[in-house]
């Protein structure tokens, strides 16, 4: 019968219904969550129908519904057509749609139109269609900058992270959008001239700063907000700054936005640093580093008459303000004055800091970098008599750095009774030194330490019986010693008044010596004597001496002397 189709044309029908129903699936896979509002016409995606044709095993994991099998076979299929121009503008036509009808939707449709934009920016086309395509990349990119805009708004940060992202590859060129679409899925060997997209995006996004701005900038002036601020605080800096910190804390690279959330933060810091609230300051602080680490990339030093530059120089003064010791806030002052060398709260500081801190350095016996850090003070102060002034002096103390080594170490040998050595070490020390004063206390030390140890030991031998009549003259040497080191009234006095109690107790010793049982005779009125002139010593040393005195006079009458 003359109609009835032709074996032919029936595997041609066939054949055409599985291809579509191949691209219907395919066109599922790839977008899940945005499916077409109607279903695609036959034939209107053919490069798509002819990779299809070309790769069984991808129409068989189709026809399956086999999905890693699908992902596999289409990533495959993408990768060996990096350079299939036809297969692109296919599928930048598709991600486009597929964008577009999903916000109309009031969705989220990153990704797609991530995709989208970056094939359109990357196609090949001929001259005649430039224009057309500009159009296209330009719609992309204010779909971008108003869903990142709303995304941030909502607080879905990941969301915004990829517009801002795929505004940033057009506004970096070819490199940067191939990786992005690498990164979604979609490989491409193809590029383009993307000069003016990057233009175009760059006026957008500073658009969308801008916005930010304004935005927050109405939030700092609210006279509502500012009513129910602390006293000295005289705008809302926590609402504005809040309004910026979203975008900055994806790494956006604003200049303007940067300084001048930088700027509100140092206001702020002010505020706080009149009302002497050290720990509202630190956590301001750490917000205001956010803004000031992505800004300085952007800022050139030593252009102290850029708006810029000055926030981020008071910004370091401040974190030097509230460093946990002078060495930071050196650093801190150093910044500061890096970016703007007019600082001159900064060159203050600095100076005051680098001078304390040469103190912490000299008290621990390293005048060699005391002076250094004197010498760093005098080139920010020049003309300071404290400067100078610390600087004469630690130039006399770096000469004797290995003094101060031995005196470090006799303060500790001091410390554990090592008497003979301090002694040992401190002759080392000539009289012109400048420790020569602290070496002459320190021998004081030694010999009165060295001396009651001494006298202790023999003392505490004769109580216990163990040996009556042990000399005391070493304790009472080191003693005399002692006394004649002894410059101040306070020395004189504790050292005399040791030395009369030790003298008191050798005078005892001498005579229960002679009076014991086979001592030599005769022995004691040689030893009562001797011993009465030790008492008057020990007496004219220290008057109130009543052990002493009592002594005397028991010995006296013992030995029958008037």
């Amino acid at each position: 019968m003359s109609g009835t189709p032709s074996r032919r044309l029936i595997d041609e029908l066939a054949h055409g219904l599985e291809l579509h129903l191949c691209v219907e699936r395919l066109l599922e896979y790839l977008f899940p969550r945005h499916p077409a509002d109607e279903p695609e016409r036959a034939g209107r995606h053919r490069p798509l129908e002819a990779v299809v044709e070309a790769e069984p095993t991808l129409r068989e994991a189709l026809l399956d519904g086999n999905r890693p099998a699908i992902t596999r076979r289409w990533r495959r299929c993408l990768a060996a057509r990096a350079a299939d121009v036809p297969l692109l503008h296919d599928l930048a036509v598709l991600y486009r749609e597929r964008a577009l009808a999903e916000i109309a939707r009031g969705g989220e449709a990153g990704e797609e139109l991530s995709v989208a934009t970056g094939l359109w920016a990357l196609l090949p086309v001929p001259a005649e269609h430039a224009a057309a395509r500009d159009q296209i990349t330009g719609e992309l990119v204010g779909l971008h900058a108003a869903q990142g805009a709303h995304a941030l708004a909502a607080g879905r940060s990941d969301a915004a992270r990829l517009h801002l992202r795929c505004l940033e590859a057009c506004r970096s060129g070819p490199a940067a959008l191939a990786a992005l679409l690498a990164d979604l899925g979609v490989p491409v060997a193809v590029t383009a001239d993307t000069t003016g997209l990057g233009h175009r995006v760059t006026a957008a996004f500073d658009r969308w700063c801008a916005d930010l701005v304004d935005r927050a900038r109405a939030r700092l002036t609210d006279p509502e907000a500012i009513a129910r601020l602390p006293e000295g605080v005289p705008e809302d800096y926590e609402n504005a700054i809040g309004t910026l910190a979203p975008i900055v804390r994806l790494g956006i690279a604003a200049p303007d936005l940067l300084s001048t959330g930088l700027g509100w933060h140092n206001d702020w810091c002010y505020s706080l640093y009149s009302r002497k609230d050290a720990a509202g300051l630190r956590r301001v602080l750490r917000s205001a580093r956010e803004f000031a680490d992505l800004l300085a990339p952007h800022c050139v030093p030593d252009r102290g008459h850029l708006p810029e530059n000055r926030a981020l120089s008071v910004h370091h003064l401040f974190r030097g303000v509230v460093a946990d010791n002078d060495a930071d806030a050196v650093a801190a002052y150093e910044e500061a004055l890096r970016w703007n060398r007019d600082n001159d709260n900064a060159a203050e500081l600095l100076v005051q800091s680098r001078l304390r801190h040469g103190d912490t350095l000299a008290g621990q016996g390293r005048f060699a970098d005391a002076l250094a850090e004197g010498e760093a003070a005098r080139r920010v102060a020049p003309s300071d008599p404290n400067v100078t002034a610390f600087i004469r002096d630690m130039t006399g103390y770096a000469t004797e750095e290995g003094t101060f080594g031995v005196l470090r170490a006799a303060r500790r040998n001091l410390e554990s009774g090592h008497y003979d050595r301090v002694l040992r070490d401190l002759e080392a020390i000539p009289p012109a030194s400048r420790f020569h004063a602290t070496a002459r206390k320190l021998r004081l030390e030694a010999h009165l330490g060295r001396g009651m140890a001494y006298a202790n030991t023999v003392m505490g031998a004769s109580d216990r019986g163990a040996v009556r009549g042990m000399s005391l003259e070493p304790a009472v040497t080191d003693l005399r010693q002692a006394l004649a080191l002894a410059d101040s009234a306070e020395d004189r006095v504790f050292v005399a008044r040791s030395l009369s109690g030790v003298l008191n107790a050798w005078a005892v010793n001498r005579v229960e010596a002679a009076m014991a049982p086979g001592g030599a005779p005769g022995r004691l009125p040689v030893a009562a004597y001797e011993a009465v002139a030790l008492l008057h010593e020990a007496i004219d040393l220290d008057p109130g001496n009543s052990a002493a005195r009592g002594n005397l006079d028991d010995i006296k009458r013992v030995a029958g002397i008037t």
